[in-house]
């Protein structure tokens, strides 16, 4: 048994051999996938913890992954009982290029507010 804990707190049972790219849950139902599929939100994701049971019955941490993006939306798939449903989730850590355009983004938003600041603080100055 492994699970996978979501940023808040939420914990899934995952299978056996998951990687970031390919997360496999069994939801016992259709409601419960879809309960899966909404904890899948980019800030929900964006850190994550990777666990399971020791030989004590304590949690063993076997990973914890933060600034994680989805790759996609996750996928569901009814298995053959007819009632279970698999939950995909494809997760992946986010490039050199793709944290310098965020960065860049980020400032670019500060000095639009900054300008909008002064723009207001002239107009101000002018009328008065």
């Amino acid at each position: 048994m492994n699970w996978m804990t979501f940023k808040d707190g939420t914990r899934i049972e995952i299978e056996e051999g998951a990687s970031l790219g390919h997360i496999a849950h069994i939801a016992t139902n259709e409601a419960n996938a879809l309960f899966v599929c909404e904890k899948c939100t980019p800030d929900n994701v964006s850190e994550i913890k990777f666990s399971q049971p020791g030989e004590d019955g304590a949690e063993i941490i076997t990973g914890e992954y933060s600034g994680l993006l989805l790759s996609g939306a996750p996928t569901r798939a009814t298995n053959e009982d007819g009632l279970s449903v698999t939950v995909t989730i494809s997760l992946y850590e986010p490039s050199a290029l793709e944290l310098r355009v965020a960065a860049l983004e980020e400032a670019q938003g500060v000095q639009d507010e900054a300008i909008d600041d002064l723009g207001g603080a002239v107009s101000d100055m002018m009328e008065g």
